[in-house]
């Protein structure tokens, strides 16, 4: 087996903390939890208090429920700024509305700096100018893995040139039905394409696990989060090929990864 071994790169370091630190968005809104928001909103503040809050990052709320959450944040405010990412569930131009209504409310009680909207297959400048009209937030756009994604993460890595402006791609791992799971070949050719791009991307949905395995209670193959690190990481480090970046994301044995306090490695 190919070994590929990263190392933080000046001083002395905490490889796992460098690794997962702001890692997990929290997404109790969404299947299979699917909470109320009353329910989500204080779980994701009692994990914010908790121990492991170093790997917590935002709130991730459908556009369609911004005013319930404008609700329950009203009633219940935080002490600082409650801080979420939306997550575009309708029309772009009416969602970018939604999040403008939602920041005039709720400020400075509650603000967001990610949106998450599937790209699918309109023009991607006019996506973009939409979304834009929301200053300082960084736009996350779901690309389909099954579909010209080489061509697809080209576009944003130009259109983030041309602009001036960050913007990344966005990975769906999985979902309710078997079909919504990409192949291990598919996660790596975007991997591959978004290491070869210089874009940065972020994955959702079904990375329950550190590793690949079967979900014994639906008999689905899930991804690992830890198999994407190591892909994403040691893949452009070593600038590793889809033969590699494959065999990383389909890896279904812990003892193969080493994330520790000196080192990832696989």
């Amino acid at each position: 087996m190919t070994a590929l071994r990263g190392v933080p790169a000046t001083g002395p370091a905490d490889a796992t903390r460098s690794a997962l630190s702001g890692f997990i968005d929290y997404a109790g809104l969404f299947p299979p939890a699917a909470l109320s928001m009353d329910r989500a909103v204080a779980d994701y503040r009692a994990a914010g208090a908790g121990p492991d809050a170093w790997m917590l990052n935002r709130f991730l709320c459908p556009a369609s429920r911004l005013g319930e959450l404008a609700g329950v944040l009203t009633a219940s405010p935080s002490d600082g700024m409650f801080r979420t990412r939306i997550v575009f569930d309708g029309d772009p131009a009416g969602d970018v509305a939604r999040a403008q209504a939602f920041v005039a409310e709720m400020h400075p009680l509650a603000g967001f700096d990610m949106v998450e909207v599937k790209w699918a297959g309109t023009d991607l400048d006019e996506l973009l100018d939409t979304l834009f009209e929301l200053a300082y937030v960084l736009p996350a756009i779901e690309i389909d893995p099954r579909r010209a994604v080489e061509e697809a993460v080209g576009a944003l890595a130009a259109a983030r040139q041309a602009r001036g402006k960050l913007v990344i791609a966005k990975l769906r791992c999985g979902g309710l039905t078997a079909d919504s799971f990409p192949s291990a070949e598919e996660v790596a050719a975007f991997i591959g394409a978004c290491n070869r791009a210089g874009l940065a991307f972020k994955a959702t949905a079904g990375l329950h696990q550190p590793f690949r395995h079967v979900d014994h209670t639906t008999g689905f193959t899930r991804h690992g989060f830890v198999n994407l690190l190591a892909a994403a990481y040691l893949g452009r480090a070593h600038e590793a090929d889809h033969a590699t970046l494959s065999r990383i994301v389909d890896d279904r044995d812990p003892t193969h990864f080493e994330l520790g306090r000196r080192v990832l490695r696989w």
